[in-house]
């Protein structure tokens, strides 16, 4: 089976670059990439002779190249389906077996198509063509059933770098001993929608709930929001948190295995955090909302805790927070859980094995 990927550059920032970069490590040779789109992390105003060039350059590519299967990673959003929709109506045209991933899902533009009553108008008629789909969340699957599409639509998910994998064993949590801050970690967008106030103010509640427990926040990322974070944080005087900024490598690896506690209250549409799988892969309990295909997986208790952003600061949710500091043996289980639950469905190689499964299904 050989088969085509069109991506975004993988130096790009962005969850398809992410995923395949990670997976190519592990595919074989019979996988080739087509890259689209800038190689410059600036959105440019000539976007459409980007465009242009870019289904000419896949014109003879197709010329010079034969593929058994072709797979298109994009966005449900108004740029990401407007894009390639020319992609699909240039296989289609051509008989090929085309797959498609939604890897991000826009609600705004899935109300839009609501209101409209555009599922069978340009640009997602042209994606009723293809001959299967993935999305990250049983709820995307829904919506499209809901409008029409036919086709056999598979759940997915990202994918742990194996960068970070690699050599990872079970931890002790705690370290074996009791004089410890209890670390609280958070890696993502420093955007208002991830929920970082939320969590600020839940981990100044928290301190102020547990005073006699050494507590620490590293916030890692950077983001529209970072700068008025910061001020924040010093303007209400909250102590005992430290910004990492943007971390990557070893210096991502590093803050996981010396946090203790993954907390991600995100309100933003989320398809499938990887900053989740990732705190998972290294034992992290979490403390999160369930958003995207979170849903699909989050088993309460034994991940750790379901929160709703809003309600951060409500005597449940504290309580519950304190219920788990307070139970090491609860902490050390979910870490196990987490650890083993993220290598049997989010290394590179299983989530490299299912894809391959899904293409050659659709063949």
């Amino acid at each position: 089976m050989k088969v085509l990927i069109l991506t975004p550059y993988f130096d790009k920032p962005g969850g398809v670059a992410v995923y395949f970069s990670s997976l190519k490590k592990v595919m074989g040779n019979n996988y080739e990439f087509f890259f689209r789109g800038n190689k410059s992390t600036i959105r440019s105003s000539k976007v459409i002779f980007q465009y242009i060039l870019d289904y000419s350059k896949f014109l003879i590519h197709l010329i010079n190249n034969q593929y058994d299967i072709y797979l298109i990673n994009t966005s449900f959003a108004t740029t990401g389906c407007t894009r390639d929709q020319v992609y699909i109506q240039i296989l289609k045209f051509l008989n090929k077996k085309v797959v498609v991933f939604f890897h991000g899902w826009d609600k705004e533009f899935e109300l839009k198509i609501d209101k409209y009553n555009q599922s069978n108008a340009y640009p997602l008629k042209s994606f009723k063509r293809v001959d299967s789909m993935v999305v990250l969340a049983s709820e995307f699957k829904e919506k499209l059933v809901s409008w029409g599409f036919n086709q056999k639509i598979h759940i997915e998910t990202t994918v742990v770098d194996s960068f970070l994998t690699d050599g990872l064993i079970p931890r002790k949590i705690w370290n074996e001993h009791h004089n410890f801050p209890i670390v609280f970690l958070f890696i993502a967008r420093i955007e208002k929608e991830k929920g970082i106030f939320e969590a600020v103010n839940l981990f100044r509640e928290l301190q102020n709930q547990l005073s006699n427990k050494q507590l620490q926040f590293k916030i890692a990322g950077s983001g529209s929001a970072l700068d008025s974070l910061k001020d924040y944080v010093q303007s209400e005087m909250i102590t005992n948190i430290e910004f990492l900024g943007h971390i990557s490598g070893k210096e991502k690896k590093d803050a996981f295995l010396s946090s203790h506690i993954f907390l991600f209250p995100s309100m933003h549409g989320e398809g499938m955090p990887i900053c989740l799988l990732e705190a998972m892969a290294f034992g992290l309990p979490l403390v999160t909302s369930i958003v995207g295909g979170v849903k699909d997986f989050f088993i309460e208790g034994k991940m750790g805790i379901s929160i709703n952003p809003p309600e951060a600061l409500s005597t449940e949710t504290v309580g519950k927070i304190q219920d788990l500091l307070s139970n090491l043996d609860t902490i050390q289980e979910i870490s196990d859980y987490n650890f083993q639950f993220a290598k049997e469905n989010f290394y590179a190689k299983e989530v490299a094995k299912r894809l391959e499964d899904i293409l050659k299904e659709t063949i």
